[in-house]
Order: structure tokens, then C-alpha cells, then sequence
């Protein structure tokens, strides 16, 4: 059976330890992680092009904010924010977990956006890279344990297996 796949957005520069972190708690969850610049070759299109597609070929969407809100673009929103705001035209289910420490102008900006009461997410605040690969496995093990027991409710044969 496929795992779920689960794309991360954040900052790279000087967030390796916490896209690993982010990694670990996707596979500890049963998901299996979709990191674009640790895991794609060069590719013949643009990176704005590369993320949209890779998250379209996903079932969760994972944003991790820190301190920096990152690289604009064109448009002048933040990358991490277009990736979300195509995720949630996908209605894909989107996780949010920001690091509990001030942030910059255009990352608390975002933050707030993330995080509005009607319009935003529940998120989950972490301190740490452990404690965010544990925050990411806990939100997101009931995601992949609801999708894996859809899929094997349509396998006749997992469902054969399954009776009592």
C-alpha cells in the first residue's frame, strides 16, 4: 500500500536540522516525506514550477515557520506562502508548526495569516528539533492512519483479512 505523501515547506538556509527533524516525524508517522531540494535531481522547469508540482502530487501539506519568513516572490508573497496558498486550493489537509521564537517582519506576518482564528489553522507551537519531529508525528499519525484504513477498506483482500 502507498504511503502518504507528505510535502514540507520552510526556509532551506540554515534549517537542515529542523527539514530533517520534519522528515523523521513524517516517517515515524507512516508518511513518507516530500523534500524538494534534499530529494529532487535538476529539473527542466522553474523551482516555483518543481514545489507546485511536487505538492500537487501529494495527500498532506507540512509548513514549518521559524524566525525568517524567507525568499519572495515575484508577486511579493513568500515562497512557504504561495506553497500554501496552492495547497489549500487543493484542499489538500494542511499542518502548521511554528517555532516558538520572535520572528521578522514578513515571518510574523505569515504567522498571523497561519494562525487566524477563522480563516487559519490550529498549529503547534516547538522549541527544538526533536520536539518538532514529535509534534509532527503526533499531528500527523491520525492523517495517515485515517488514509491507510480508507485505502485497505477498498481492498477486497485487505478487507477479507481484516474480518472477524
Amino acid at each position: 500500500m502507498p504511503r502518504s505523501r507528505v510535502f514540507v515547506s520552510s526556509v532551506i538556509e540554515e534549517f537542515a536540522e529542523y527539514r530533517q527533524a520534519a522528515r523523521k516525524g513524517i516517517e515515524q508517522a507512516g508518511g513518507e516525506g516530500v523534500l524538494v531540494n534534499e530529494d529532487f535531481p535538476s529539473q527542466a522547469s522553474s523551482s516555483r514550477n518543481t514545489c507546485l508540482d511536487a505538492i500537487d502530487s501529494c495527500d498532506v501539506f507540512l509548513l514549518v515557520l521559524g524566525e525568517r519568513g524567507g525568499w519572495k516572490t515575484p508577486s511579493g508573497r513568500l515562497v512557504v506562502e504561495e506553497e500554501f496558498e496552492h495547497a489549500r486550493a487543493r484542499k489538500l489537509p494542511v499542518l502548521v508548526f511554528l517555532e516558538d521564537v520572535p520572528r521578522d517582519a514578513d515571518g510574523e506576518r505569515l504567522a498571523r495569516i497561519l494562525s487566524d482564528y477563522v480563516d487559519g489553522n490550529f498549529r503547534v507551537k516547538f522549541s527544538g528539533a526533536a520536539e518538532l519531529r514529535d509534534q509532527i508525528e503526533r499531528s500527523l499519525r491520525a492523517i495517515v492512519d485515517t488514509r491507510n484504513n480508507r485505502a485497505m477498506d477498498r481492498d477486497p483482500i485487505a478487507a477479507h483479512l481484516l474480518k472477524p
